[in-house]
């Protein structure tokens, strides 16, 4: 048996062992939607897949960013044209505002951004509690739940969605 052999085993048993322990790195998950409904977005419901937190240096105005899957078509044809493709939401942008808070929804359709503030929401708000950084994930992650319920360009924007562990 050469050298190569013998180091090989050595050196995956503490990579095998870390990530058994849980000490790898941590992973996103969220509970709950945001929602469109009437206006100029078509309805749709969806789930933040990913999320990423402010710098965490303490002068950053950005708070978090959510990012949704688009849906998908069985129809190739009806992707590529944005006239007739369904709208869905791209990223949503949650910063300080002064005292409170303010967004911008990024949609398929609307590209400008739907800005989201205390002008045309009802309620939007941001509870969040860092978490420390543990091993494998470098930065501290945040928990929290965004509850908003806003309207704009004539469409209501509704959701309440809880997350774990928004990172970098």
């Amino acid at each position: 048996m050469g050298c190569a052999q013998l180091v090989r085993p050595i050196v995956l048993l503490p990579c095998l062992l870390l990530a058994t322990a849980g000490c790898g790195p941590t992973f996103y998950s969220a509970k709950g939607t945001i929602a469109s409904s009437g206006g100029q977005l078509d309805p749709w419901s969806a789930t933040p897949i990913a999320c990423s937190r402010d710098e965490f240096d303490g002068d950053s105005s950005k708070l978090i960013t959510m990012t949704f899957r688009p849906p998908v078509s069985n129809d190739p044809d009806r992707n590529l044209h944005r006239d007739t493709a369904p709208d869905f939401p791209i990223q949503l942008h949650i910063a300080k505002n002064g005292p409170g808070l303010m967004g911008v929804l990024d949609t398929r359709k609307l590209m400008e951004g739907l800005p989201l503030d205390s002008s045309n929401c009802k309620t939007l708000t941001l509870n969040r509690k860092e978490r420390s950084a543990s091993m494998g994930d470098f930065h501290p992650t945040l928990d929290g739940e965004l509850v908003l319920d806003c309207t704009v360009k004539q469409s209501h924007i509704t959701g309440d969605v809880t997350f774990k562990k928004c990172g970098m």
